[in-house]
């Protein structure tokens, strides 16, 4: 699992940007988008970053990333979609 600083794997990267799409989509809906983005980006960053400290889980520099950029797309879907009802 996970990997050094600088290992990459795709596929475990990709379903870290899945679940924090998942988590900015519908943090919108409950929330304001940019309170969604608030809430999704530093999350996924101290999620991330704490793995640091856990001896059986590895901090994966791409994975984070895939995190922030997950909440990012959520939210930002939401904002498209929302525009497209309201029009």
């Amino acid at each position: 699992m996970g990997g050094s600083l600088f290992s990459f794997d795709p596929g475990m990267s990709f379903r870290h940007m899945i679940a924090y799409f998942i988590e900015g989509l519908l943090a919108s809906v409950v929330l304001s988008p940019m309170d969604a983005l608030f809430v999704a980006v530093p999350l996924g960053m101290f999620d991330e970053s704490v793995q640091a400290f856990v001896p059986w889980r590895t901090f994966d520099l791409h994975d984070l990333l895939a995190n922030v950029v997950g909440g990012v797309l959520g939210a930002s879907l939401y904002l498209l979609l929302r525009k497209r009802w309201e029009a």
